[in-house]
């Protein structure tokens, strides 16, 4: 199994949920909010007159976990939902899962998901 996670601006969340969901296979997803920063994302805001750093964005992290065989499938979609705005940059990464237990059905590995 595979986990695929990347880290995004909020409005494309539709988007690219809705990639992974067309391919029709098993999967889970999960999102969250978090605040993304690195060597670019600091910047200056003004407020009543004072002059602030903000370090951090706030960003969607969208997790997939999915079989190894519809790995590059999710993944491309995945790629595939940003390719209209070619000013968005970011990383995707995937990692191996070791094991996978449904908590109801104590299924385990592919069947989990």
């Amino acid at each position: 199994m595979r986990r695929i996670e990347t880290t995004f601006a909020s409005q494309w969340l539709e988007r690219v949920m809705d990639a992974v969901r067309t391919l029709r296979v098993p999967h889970q997803m999960s999102a969250s909010e978090v605040r993304f920063a690195d060597r670019d994302t600091a910047h200056q805001e003004v407020y009543r007159g004072s002059t602030y750093m903000i370090p951090w964005q706030i960003r969607t992290r969208l997790e997939v976990f999915v079989g190894d065989k519809e790995a590059s499938d999710v993944l491309d979609a995945i790629l595939g939902a940003f390719d209209e705005d070619p000013r968005i940059d970011g990383v995707v990464v995937v990692s191996g899962i070791e094991e996978a237990i449904r908590i109801r059905t104590g299924q385990r590995g592919d069947y989990a998901l």
